[in-house]
């Protein structure tokens, strides 16, 4: 486990092989402190709630799906 943990964060830059994994969880922590903590002074406002969680999955699937930094598309583009 630490060897496969110390090989993958030694790479020159990690890839994400799992971006629909990572829009979840971030969708579910920005859920939770939302839910627990009611930031804003809303406090049942469902409507807020829904148009956070849409914006968070939007700009997830923006940065991690639609236009993600993949390292292994531009090693091959700069031949190495």
């Amino acid at each position: 486990m630490g060897n496969k943990l110390a090989k993958y964060l030694s790479q020159p830059a990690p890839v994400n092989d799992r971006p629909w994994l990572t829009v979840i969880l971030v969708t579910v922590i920005v859920v939770l402190i939302l839910s627990l903590f009611e930031p804003f002074g809303f406090s049942g406002q469902m409507s807020v709630l829904l148009w956070f969680t849409l914006a968070t999955v939007l700009c997830g699937t923006l940065v991690f799906v639609v236009f993600p930094k993949d390292s292994q598309r531009n090693r091959k583009c700069a031949g190495i």
